[in-house]
């Protein structure tokens, strides 16, 4: 087993892995890695181009060009998050947030995707208004490896002090393969 984590992290250092990934893979009866995935140009450029004001209506433009920062941010870390952590993939759905949750990637069904690649955000639509201060919208993920897609409705809130934060928007829904 130590030959084989050598093997495995000196495979890391090559191709520009994260070793601590690899060393948290190899460990007998240590689940799936998390949070090892880097975010490409092209993912992040994906990002901006979806977290953008001009995509959105008219009368919510002001509101997405506020919450941006945020939301960019946000879907960059989930973008990446594969935490098989029993612990979270178990969590009830009442509980969980867009920062507690095992992310996106652990709801690809076809095992084709590596985790240690990031999904793409894809698309994001149905921007619009659900509370005072609230944006609702929604993030198509798509596997680079697959084409598998997860969609994700969350909602943006402005607070008191004028920051964002975002949780679901009613109760996530994994899309098909396209």
């Amino acid at each position: 087993m130590i030959g084989k984590s050598i093997a495995l992290l000196v495979l890391a250092v090559a191709v520009g892995i994260d070793s601590t990934a690899v060393e948290a893979t190899s460990k007998v009866g240590s689940a799936a890695p998390k949070y090892f995935a880097h975010i490409t140009p092209f993912q992040q450029q994906m990002i901006e181009k979806w977290v953008n004001p001009e995509a959105a209506p008219a009368e919510l433009r002001a509101a997405v060009a506020d919450a941006a920062p945020t939301i960019k941010t946000l879907l960059a870390e989930a973008s990446c998050r594969a935490n098989y952590d029993p612990k979270l993939l178990n969590l009830p759905v009442a509980d969980r947030t867009p920062y507690n949750d095992a992310g996106p990637m652990t709801e690809l069904t076809d095992n084709q995707h590596r985790n240690t690649l990031c999904l793409t955000v894809d698309k994001i639509t149905h921007w619009n208004l659900i509370g005072l201060d609230t944006l609702g919208f929604e993030v198509l993920y798509r596997s680079d490896d697959s084409l598998e897609t997860v969609k994700k409705r969350y909602a943006a809130t402005r607070q008191s002090k004028g920051e964002w934060h975002i949780d679901y928007w009613a109760k996530p829904q994994t899309a098909q393969p396209r």
